[in-house]
């Protein structure tokens, strides 16, 4: 009897494992602007995809997350989101997997009032395997001028 219980838990852990659906991301485009949702599919489900690209140029659009304890859109560190109302970050502790780091590199890059508009931005990939559990391996090192799409 104990020998058929264990054969029976062991067939239904082997198909709950074989059923166990794997991530689908929608294809990330290199030479195209792609959504915040696609690059952080890639982000959190395929780092070693995201790895091999470390250095490569991606282009993302979203909105940036309006911190109403720090706000500073010139400040380097930012997060962009998929959605504008979406929320990211309460009392500076990012929650979720909603938004994607952002590390801007000059003052000059980021446009007049970038909380309005939607944000098209075009960065590095920077992949450390060294960061901290739930930090996101994966954060975009922007360096060319930050684009708004006027509503």
């Amino acid at each position: 009897m104990k020998t058929k219980d264990f054969l029976l838990a062991l067939l239904l852990i082997t198909f709950c494992i074989s059923c166990r659906k794997e991530q689908s991301c929608a294809e990330l485009s290199w030479t195209d602007y792609n959504p915040v949702e696609d690059v952080l599919c890639y982000n959190y489900n395929k780092p070693e995809m995201m790895k091999s690209h470390d250095g490569d140029t991606l282009k993302v659009y979203g909105w940036l997350f309006y911190n109403e304890y720090h706000q500073n859109p010139f400040d380097k560190d930012q997060l962009l989101t998929s959605n504008k109302d979406i929320i990211c970050e309460v009392n500076g502790s990012v929650i979720g997997r909603n938004c994607l780091n952002l590390i801007v590199l000059s003052d000059t890059l980021m446009p007049e009032n970038p909380y309005d508009s939607m944000l098209y931005i075009s960065g590095i990939v920077s992949y450390s395997s060294s960061m901290p559990s739930g930090i996101d391996p994966v954060r975009l090192r922007v360096e060319d001028k930050i684009i708004k799409n006027i509503l």
